[in-house]
């Protein structure tokens, strides 16, 4: 029997993440691109100060 629940979210580390590109920066924090290591997939993630 299926609960019908979402799936708990993952828990990332930066060290799951390699650097891409940086695409903006300001007194609010930094916005960069990361390759996920373990999907491959591109994501965009905003590092606040």
């Amino acid at each position: 029997m299926s609960s019908g629940g979402q799936k708990p979210p993952l828990k990332r580390k930066w060290s799951d993440y390699q650097f891409e590109d940086e695409l903006s920066s300001g007194a609010f924090g930094r916005i960069y691109v990361m390759k996920h290591l373990p999907s491959g997939e591109l994501e965009v993630i905003k590092s606040l100060p």
